[in-house]
């Protein structure tokens, strides 16, 4: 079950709509985070509608998620980063 769980993939689109092609969940999450990051949360003063981080601070794959996330939107030239 947890095998299956990081095999799933998703698209993601860049602000400009450019997609970075099809990438585990879990690096899904990190790019989000990494948004999260960047942006803030509305609730926080930001402009994402995220109700919720992503990822949660507590998880013991944080940094190395939201680190991969940073690596695929510079990787696309999104700005930031």
């Amino acid at each position: 079950m947890a095998e299956d769980y990081k095999l799933k993939t998703t698209n993601q689109k860049s602000h400009d709509g450019q997609g970075v092609g099809s990438v585990p969940r879990d690096a899904a999450r990190g790019v989000e985070q990494a948004l999260i990051e960047l942006h803030g949360m509305a609730k926080d003063g930001g402009t994402l509608l995220n109700l919720r981080n992503s990822i949660s601070t507590s998880n013991p794959s944080y940094a190395e998620l939201v680190n991969q996330g940073r690596a695929l939107l510079q990787k696309i030239g999104y700005y930031g980063y």
